[in-house]
């Protein structure tokens, strides 16, 4: 409801769609078939998989994150994948995590949109480092079930010494900014593909 969405379908037509004909990537089929399993909306599937990978599987990030959905290597063995993985198994192993993060998140934090929040931000940098975040919300009067204006702020924090040597802070250093950009990419993005490819038919209960 915060954009104007005939700016945000020329938009994501534009910029953000591999290719045309009505397909948001070139493994549309692929993120609905497994998002019909989990009760996700492919838009933001796929939303997060361009955040990662610009849809190109040989992606390789600063920190090593591989593949359309930027696993770390631990991250992706423990979900039965590896570099060479074909892209169904990728997308396959990135919605068993995000369902998984979403289900652990859920039991705390009971609005969807804040869970979702959480569920991206722990995609993003770990669920360390969101407990740090948190557990300083707490310290400093801020909602730790919150991500705008409190969570990501606490996250921001991590980066400076007086707050990531705080004896509460268990993890360490965290480079929160890009943790905080990440969410904020990735829902606009969302957005823009809502408003460029409606579908009154998705299931979308998250």
């Amino acid at each position: 409801k915060y954009f104007d969405r005939s700016n945000l379908a020329n938009k994501a037509n534009k910029e953000y769609s591999s290719l045309k004909d009505g397909q948001l990537s070139p493994y549309d089929d692929i993120i609905k078939q497994e998002c019909a399993i989990y009760g996700w909306d492919w838009r933001l599937i796929c939303a997060i998989m361009y955040q990662e990978s610009k849809f190109e599987t040989w992606k390789v990030s600063w920190a090593g994150a591989y593949g359309l959905f930027g696993f770390m290597p631990g991250t992706g063995e423990q979900y039965g994948i590896n570099p060479s993985s074909p892209p169904e198994a990728q997308v396959k192993a990135a919605l068993k995590k995000l369902d998984k993060n979403y289900k652990e998140w859920a039991v705390e934090i009971k609005d969807s949109l804040e869970c979702m929040n959480f569920t991206l931000a722990t995609y993003n940098s770990g669920r360390g480092h969101i407990d740090d975040a948190r557990r300083l919300c707490e310290k400093y009067g801020k909602d730790k079930n919150i991500w705008t204006g409190h969570v990501n702020e606490m996250l921001l924090n991590l980066s400076k010494p007086q707050y990531y040597r705080d004896d509460l802070v268990k993890n360490g250093y965290c480079r929160g900014v890009e943790t905080y950009e990440y969410i904020i990419d990735i829902r606009q993005r969302y957005e823009e593909y809502k408003a460029a490819f409606p579908d009154e038919n998705v299931i979308a209960n998250r």
